[in-house]
């Protein structure tokens, strides 16, 4: 089951894992909206962040189910992984470096994470993927 596709809380919908669908009891099919999108962008951000914030390896970070949702997610939820990134430099990057297979930076930089977030904001604004104003 992927994170970023739940019914919002206090829905009264049953999740069959087969069919990976969402049946409501009033026989209609869940569609997100906008609002639910990002309010489960921003919910799965906030637990991966908080549930991984007092440790320091990496790769307790980077096998909480959080993360793997957002790697999963990431070129869906990139614009918002930018402006994350541009209001404060953090590990989202490796998100980004997951999903993308690629480091915009310099091998200099690597472990730098303020450097590291700089160089995937100025990669995403020249590959259009920054939040249109």
């Amino acid at each position: 089951m992927n994170e970023m596709t739940l019914p919002s809380v206090g829905s009264k919908s049953r999740y069959n894992p087969r069919r990976q669908t969402y049946n409501s009891k009033s026989s209609s099919v869940y569609k997100p909206t906008r609002s639910g999108f990002l309010r489960s962008f921003y919910a799965v951000l906030q637990r991966w962040q908080s549930e991984t914030m007092f440790t320091s390896s990496p790769i307790k970070k980077t096998s909480h189910p959080s993360y793997r949702a957002l790697v999963d997610n990431a070129r869906l939820v990139t614009p918002l992984i930018i402006e994350e990134l541009r209001k404060n430099p953090s590990p989202l990057v490796w998100v980004l470096e997951e999903a993308y297979k690629i480091h915009p930076y310099s091998d200099s930089d690597i472990g730098d994470i303020e450097a590291t977030s700089k160089a995937w904001v100025i990669w995403a604004e020249n590959n259009g993927q920054t939040l249109q104003p």
